[in-house]
Formats: C-alpha cells, sequence, structure tokens
C-alpha cells in the first residue's frame, strides 16, 4: 500500500478506522501504473531490464524479448481501472 501511495494512486486516511480512497480517476490509473508502483520493475528478462549482457549483439531473442516487452506494458497501459470491471 505504501507504494501506491507513494506513487500517488491512493490516498489513506484515518477516520474511526484507516480506509484507502483513490488519488486520481479510474479512467487515468492503468494496470501498467499499479504493477510499477508495486514491483518497480516490469521487464521480462535481464536484456529488457537493461542489465550488461555479454550475448546481445549476438543473440537471437533480444529483440524479440524487447518487443514483446513493449507490447506487453502498451496492453497494460490500455486497461484502466475503470475497463477492468
Amino acid at each position: 500500500m505504501s507504494e501506491l501511495e507513494k506513487d500517488n494512486l491512493i490516498i489513506s486516511l484515518k477516520w474511526r478506522n484507516w480506509w484507502v480512497k483513490l488519488a486520481k480517476s479510474v479512467n487515468t490509473i492503468s494496470m501498467y501504473d499499479i504493477l510499477v508502483s508495486i514491483w518497480e520493475e516490469l521487464s521480462i528478462t535481464d536484456c529488457t531490464r537493461g542489465e550488461h549482457c555479454d550475448n546481445i549483439d549476438s543473440c537471437s531473442t533480444t529483440n524479440f524479448y524487447s518487443n514483446l516487452q513493449t507490447w506487453i506494458h502498451s496492453l497494460l497501459k490500455m486497461y484502466t481501472l475503470d475497463k477492468m470491471k
């Protein structure tokens, strides 16, 4: 919860008991926003994470994974909370 609050996705309020409300409209918070807030990194492989790899120039899968990751991120950004009903 603290990650979501730090990234301004939720607001924690104290009233009788603690409760939480969204800091933004449901049509502006995407699944991508939530997952990045919780996990910080949404890379599917080390090479798409930007970590050094000695085989990056000769690797036949780097381009595939990079494109796949871009597609996944785009898909997650399309799905806002209002579309998750």
